[in-house]
Formats: C-alpha cells, sequence, structure tokens
C-alpha cells in the first residue's frame, strides 16, 4: 500500500528501499511525458520530497480511495494541489 511505502511502514522485504520515492518520482516523470500534460499546472520549482509530503497527506485525507492503484493515487494528490485554473 502506498501510505505505508511513504511513511515508511513498509514490509522492508516486500518493498524497494525508497519506494514512495520511486513511485512519485516516476509518476511525475510518465505523467511530463503524457500529451494531455495533466500536471502541467505544478511549479517546477517543487521537490521531490514536497511531492512526497502532498501525496501522503492526500493519502491520509482520503482514507476511501487507498486501494486505488499508486500512479492514480500520486496523480490525483498532485492535481488536487495544483488544479489549472483558466
Amino acid at each position: 500500500m502506498l501510505l505505508r511505502e511513504c511513511e515508511g511502514n513498509a514490509d522492508p522485504i516486500k518493498s524497494l528501499k525508497g519506494g514512495c520515492e520511486y513511485y512519485v518520482k516516476g509518476v511525475v516523470f510518465a505523467e511530463k511525458l503524457k500529451r494531455d500534460k495533466s500536471l502541467k499546472c505544478m511549479p517546477k520549482e517543487i521537490t521531490l520530497k514536497q511531492q512526497e509530503d502532498i501525496v501522503v497527506a492526500y493519502l491520509k485525507s482520503h482514507p476511501n480511495q487507498l486501494k486505488v492503484k499508486a500512479p492514480k493515487l500520486i496523480e490525483s494528490a498532485l492535481k488536487e494541489k495544483f488544479p489549472c485554473t483558466k
């Protein structure tokens, strides 16, 4: 589960060290490659640690979504924090 991974409570045998970091970094990178650029409103200067903190806060405030796949959760967290307003 992504929240356990991000809070450092994951089973060390079943998870990779830095799993949360890799998940967040990978999803953000993949989103940048997508044509729809769904995270285009996220500030360019945001750090990976800030992204992780946003994801953890989102997971804690949306416990009903914890079974959703990690990439979708990360995308949802960052899009909620940095919505594009036009």
